[in-house]
């Protein structure tokens, strides 16, 4: 939790400090400051814990809405058609893409897990009559294994969707909001949330029901995965004591650090920032500066962007060897620093 605070107050300052000097933010009332992580538990707490700092600040409302979130653990399909996996992953609901009309389940229905038999394979739910029924994963796969979390949410609040939503919207008409959509919330009280999805032109307002709001999630933290072709005015990476060394690659690092327009912060604890160092320089001997060096100059040429990577602050050796590799390619490039 104290990690999750210090990324919070990064957070919290960067946005601050965009708004104050503008420091060539798109939107200086609005700035775009992002959160990567490597690890969805990471994810998770450093949104709560941003969403506590903007409370406690004024930045969003100071009333809380406890919602229900879906969130959807990392299962692979193999470990999705073993009940004893889906127990270990604490799995309490399924999200169903289609139809078992014989055991009365609708495409889109969310089912509460009652029971999880791991002697015959099969997955006991409560069907939207109320009736106890048997799924058979290895039967029917067409469905998405959750874990069902209480969040609280307010007034002005970024959120995410966590998944492809279809929600009616006050005419009738079914409105579609993609995987990793971001919005913000405009209105909420106990039975319902309404949200401006995108920026611009493209950008709605649409009302939600409970119901339909339980595959959304906080949208200041994001991991890696989620992340690729986002760009920010700046981008927060955070290194955290657990799972960076099994999420990250050169080229997971890559994607993270070179996201931003202005630059990038690395808040790392020592075992995170250590275990950034080892994933830079696993896939095939290749170092991260060699990586960015190479596909920063192939994007500049495409999005005009800077190329390179200047690495200040307290470095550690294999970091400060890549910020002299940079050094070469460009005079002026968005920084990178470490915050330990």
């Amino acid at each position: 939790r104290e990690f999750a605070g210090a990324v919070a107050n990064v957070y919290l300052q960067t946005v601050q400090a965009l708004r104050k000097d503008g420091s060539g933010a798109k939107n200086t009332v609005n700035p775009s400051v992002g959160i990567t992580t490597f690890t969805n538990s990471d994810r998770l707490i450093i949104n709560s814990s941003v969403h506590d700092l903007l409370q406690n600040a004024g930045e969003i409302g100071q009333a809380n809405f406890e919602k229900v979130h879906l969130d959807t653990p990392r299962i692979t399909d193999v470990e999705k058609r073993n009940v004893r996996d889906l127990a270990e992953s604490r799995v309490d609901r399924l999200v169903m893409h289609k139809s078992i009309p014989e055991l009365g389940i609708s495409a889109g229905s969310v089912l509460t897990v009652s029971g999880l038999n791991g002697e015959t394979n099969r997955i006991e739910v409560i069907n939207e009559h109320g009736q106890k029924v048997q799924i058979n994963p290895e039967k029917h796969t067409s469905f998405a294994a959750a874990v069902a979390q209480k969040l609280e949410f307010s007034l002005g609040d970024k959120v995410e969707a966590r998944a492809v939503l279809s929600v009616r919207d006050g005419s009738g008409k079914l409105v579609k909001i993609s995987n990793a959509a971001r919005g913000k919330i405009t209105a909420i009280d106990d039975h319902r949330i309404t949200v401006k999805w995108g920026e611009g032109k493209q950008a709605f307002t649409l009302e939600m029901q409970n119901k339909d709001f339980q595959m959304v999630g906080h949208g200041y933290a994001r991991t890696a995965h989620k992340g690729q072709g986002e760009t920010n005015d700046v981008q927060i990476v955070a290194a955290g004591d657990k799972g960076v060394g099994f999420a990250a690659s050169a080229r997971s690092l890559y994607v993270a650090i070179t996201r931003a327009r202005l630059h990038t912060t690395v808040v790392a604890t020592a075992s995170g920032r250590s275990a950034m160092d080892d994933a830079a320089l696993k896939d095939g001997g290749k170092t991260l500066a060699t990586e960015v060096a190479k596909e920063a100059k192939a994007e500049a040429m495409s999005e005009k962007r800077k190329e390179g990577i200047e690495i200040s602050g307290v470095a550690s050796p294999s970091l400060k060897d890549q910020s002299q590799t940079l050094d070469k390619h460009k005079e002026q490039k968005p920084e990178v620093h470490l915050t330990l």
